[in-house]
């Protein structure tokens, strides 16, 4: 996902200009390995629930399956073990993901220090858009 530099529409410009477009020909099998097969890192949060999905190139880059890490506390914990930047990270993330929110818009956040299951750190960006009260 880009970053919009000056004049791009919203989400919300974009979505009441043209509908969204019908993918049920693709069925939940094909969707889910779509996803899957994705060549960047994706995941799904829900705020009820934790972490819902996370496809083939989000566990190779962190090491964890979904099992592991589906409570969100539990993931912060492992992936930001120092609590002051933990804390950081969970603040800027919040008043990130809210602006988004608010303005029905994809958001951009970092980059961040995250370190996977083997110890290794790595710096990146996270970009996300609400589906619902999910988060992609």
């Amino acid at each position: 996902m880009a970053e919009r530099q000056g004049g791009g529409r919203s989400n919300a410009a974009a979505s009441e200009a043209t509908p969204a477009p019908d993918f049920s020909y693709l069925g939940p099998d094909l969707l889910g390995r779509l996803l899957d097969e994705l060549p960047v890192p994706l995941a799904v949060v829900d705020p009820a629930a934790g972490i819902r999905f996370q496809n083939r190139r989000a566990r190779e880059l962190f090491g964890y399956a979904v099992d592991e890490i589906s409570h969100i506390e539990t993931w912060r914990r492992l992936v930001y073990p120092d609590e002051s930047y933990r804390t950081e990270v969970v603040d800027g993330f919040r008043a990130a993901a809210e602006r988004a929110k608010a303005s029905n818009d994809e958001f951009r956040f970092g980059p961040i220090r995250m370190r996977t299951s083997d110890g290794e750190e790595h710096e990146v960006e996270i970009a996300g858009a609400f589906v619902g009260e999910s988060l992609m």
